[in-house]
């Protein structure tokens, strides 16, 4: 492949350079082939996390940068992106791993990661909150989340985005699990959900 041919060239003379360690993972995480390459997503996603150094950018966070001189703003700058960069990367290793679901580390133990520099319940990781309640069968909690977004704008903003349909195509299944088939017939009365197939969350 011509990316990857380019890309180990390049790699091996900047090897920590979290930008093109990014390139390769956003290359190896793409919707059309994720699924043939979880173990490679898995992979550049590690490669991101160690050339970032989370001691140091904890600490730049922890104290408040001048913002009235131009090198503090230039490595506060610098800093967000580091930052920007290892949260998109914990998403995309999590989803990976919801995918592979075997043993080493396990999909909880990136949402902890994740945990220590967003706050997950927002709507921006809704699609990953949603799969850790699935996995610890917490319908009630997933069903309550379902219904915050079909109260408000979907989640195009967000990490992994979901449509309206999605949504309730997702409560559809919480309320399954609950045994609420009384607010399932009402939610199909309404023609809210279209079909009855099977929706990844991914």
């Amino acid at each position: 492949d011509d990316f990857m041919k380019l890309y180990e060239n390049l790699i091996t003379a900047y090897p920590d350079h979290v930008p093109l360690l990014m390139t390769a993972l956003k290359f190896h995480d793409k919707k059309e082939t994720r699924e043939g390459k979880l173990n490679e997503v898995i992979s550049a996603a590690d490669a991101v996390i160690a050339a970032i150094d989370e001691l140091a950018l904890a600490q730049h966070f922890g104290l408040k940068h001048d913002e009235e001189d131009a090198e503090s703003c230039k490595v506060h700058k610098e800093n967000e992106e580091k930052k920007v960069c290892l949260v998109e990367t914990l998403c995309r290793k999590a989803r990976a791993i919801a995918y592979v679901d075997e043993e080493g580390e396990s999909f909880e133990d990136v949402i902890k990661h994740l945990q220590k520099w967003e706050d997950i319940e927002s709507k921006k990781f809704a699609v990953l909150s949603l799969e850790r309640s699935r996995r610890s069968k917490q319908f009630g909690t997933m069903l309550k989340l379902l219904s915050s977004l079909t109260d408000g704008d979907d989640t195009k903003d967000s990490f992994a985005p979901m449509t309206k349909g999605d949504i309730f195509e997702e409560r559809n299944k919480a309320l399954e699990h609950l045994g609420l088939d009384h607010l399932k017939k009402r939610d199909a009365s309404w023609g809210i959900i279209k079909s009855a197939k099977d929706y990844a969350l991914f």
